[in-house]
Parts: C-alpha cells; sequence; structure tokens
C-alpha cells in the first residue's frame, strides 16, 4: 500500500530553478492549520507554560469533512487530571478538526496533578513560521539539465500529492499577477 505522506516521482522539461521554486514553494507557502494561541488556566505538571504552548503547536492537524470554512474561531480546549500520560487523543477539537495522528504525547500528569488550557487554530503557511509548513522533507535530485526526481514528505496535514499540486497552483498565480505588472 502507498503511503499517502510520501511521494518519489521524475520530473521532466524543466530546469533547476523552476524545481528549486516548486521546493521552496511546498515549503513555505502551501498553508495548513496548527494549534496557535493558548491559554493555560491550570498546569501542575512538570513542564512549563510555554513547552506545553510550544508542543501543542507541533501537532499536525487535518481537515476532516465536518470542517465549515468561514468561521470567526475554531477552538481547541484540554482538561485532564493525573495520574496519566496526555495525548492528542485527549485534545477537545472543533469539528472540522482533528489530530492527524491520536498518539502523539504531550505530557505526564502525576497524582492529582492537573492541566486546563484553551487554545485558537490558525491557519498560516511555513514563510511566517515553520510550524505551519505541511513539509518534513522535501528535495530533488538533478538527473540530467531537463530531469529532476523529486521526494515529498510531508506531516500527513495533507498528502505529498495534494502539497505538490497546490505548490503549482500557487507558483503559476504568482506568475500570472508577475506577468501583470509588465
Amino acid at each position: 500500500m502507498e503511503d499517502p505522506n510520501t511521494w518519489d516521482f521524475i520530473v521532466n522539461g524543466i530546469d533547476a530553478s523552476l524545481a528549486n521554486s516548486l521546493r521552496r514553494v511546498m515549503i513555505s507557502q502551501v498553508s495548513t492549520n496548527v494549534i496557535d494561541i493558548v491559554t493555560i488556566k491550570e498546569n501542575d505538571s512538570s513542564l512549563c507554560d510555554e513547552m506545553i504552548a510550544h508542543r501543542l503547536g507541533q501537532i499536525p492537524l487535518c481537515k476532516t469533512k465536518d470542517y465549515q470554512e468561514g468561521l470567526v474561531e475554531y477552538k481547541i480546549k484540554l482538561e485532564e487530571i493525573g495520574p496519566k500520560s496526555v495525548y492528542s487523543r485527549d485534545i477537545i477539537f472543533p469539528p472540522g478538526f482533528e489530530p492527524v495522528s491520536k498518539d502523539i504525547i504531550l505530557l505526564r500528569l502525576d497524582k492529582d496533578a492537573c492541566i486546563r488550557l484553551v487554545g485558537n487554530i490558525e491557519e498560516g503557511i511555513g514563510k511566517d513560521h515553520y510550524k505551519f509548513s505541511p513539509c518534513c522533507g522535501t528535495s530533488y535530485e538533478k538527473l540530467t539539465d531537463t530531469s529532476f526526481k523529486f521526494h515529498i514528505e510531508v506531516t500527513g496535514c495533507i498528502t505529498a500529492r495534494e502539497c505538490w499540486f497546490k505548490a503549482i497552483d500557487i507558483l503559476r498565480e504568482e506568475l500570472i499577477a508577475y506577468k501583470k505588472l509588465l
């Protein structure tokens, strides 16, 4: 079975500047959603608030069939009491979002320790902050002057193929906009 998070393929008929442009667009301009602003109301864990917020921001999120475009806010909530390990599956997500994996460990709570927090889900691009990048490994190898072998690996928020085709669309739109300026 093919892994949708990785894709290796050969592209013919382009030069190195276009190959690199597509790679860079995949990393920096394809948008994703992440947990961004976190308000920690209570934290008895051994991790500081900033570390927990950082870990939450690194959880790759995917949109589900329940996703509704145009809502003003998408909020998450987490309230747990130990002893237990707290995972991404313990976060309460709004309809339309879920973690790519429900088994991402966030922290460990000792007996009677508590974590209570809320946060926002924001859409962004890797150019603004790397946590928004859908790519975790994107490269190409030059085979000839006009042939390149690409390797795309994504976090799971979108498939590797979706990332490639979104990058092509973004680059096409930018080139059309640039052409209008001439």
